[in-house]
């Protein structure tokens, strides 16, 4: 979901002027009484109200990249819960298929464990692979408002919205492609080669 365009020189000194306004310059919004911290521009004139639409604004686009920053992490959240939580149901099916005898289980108890574990493994996938399309909707949705904002706010055009032909280019579509794929592996070697011994 990390897309790179370059833009014009003097456009990117708007912006950065703007973000450099969201992280040096106290808001007014909430206060009741002008700016007189030194360093930070000119105070208004004696009575004046703040500019509370302008703070809002900023606050606004603060929460936007927040948001969108973080989403673009969010995928290797997942990949690290799945990898941890997909080690244990494993580890527990082998654990399962080399000691049922020796635990005198009977057969179709131990198929009966390993297909509820294969179960658990099946319920964790959807979780996370879900997990993982709502915050690429989301995250859509994040930079659609901020191109939006930009566009409003520095020139028309400084922004582009998202593009879902680049689907193939996200860090996001190959991890949950990953997931799935390790899940069917792994259903399908349970199915034809550990379900058949446990008899």
């Amino acid at each position: 979901m990390n897309e790179a365009r370059h833009e014009p020189k003097a456009v990117y000194r708007k912006i950065e002027r703007m973000t450099s306004q969201l992280e040096d310059s106290p808001s007014s919004v909430g206060r009741g009484k002008p700016d007189t911290d030194p360093g930070t521009g000119p105070d208004p004139p004696p009575g004046a109200k703040p500019d509370t639409a302008h703070d809002f604004k900023l606050e606004r686009y603060k929460f936007l990249l927040q948001q969108i920053n973080l989403l673009n992490e969010n995928a290797h959240r997942q990949l690290t819960l799945y990898q941890s939580l997909a080690t244990a149901v494993i580890g527990a099916g082998v654990l399962l298929f080399l000691k049922w005898r020796e635990w005198k289980l009977d057969a179709a108890d131990a198929r009966i464990a390993t297909r509820a574990l294969l179960g658990l493994l099946g319920i964790l996938t959807l979780f996370v692979v879900a997990s993982i399309v709502v915050g690429v909707v989301s995250w859509l949705d994040y930079r659609r408002e901020e191109a939006e904002f930009l566009n409003r706010e520095v020139e028309p055009g400084f922004r582009s919205p998202p593009d879902t032909r680049n689907l193939w280019r996200w860090t996001e579509t190959y991890v949950g492609l990953f997931i799935l794929v390790v899940y069917l592996v792994v259903a399908a070697f349970v199915e034809w080669q550990v379900i058949p011994r446990m008899f």
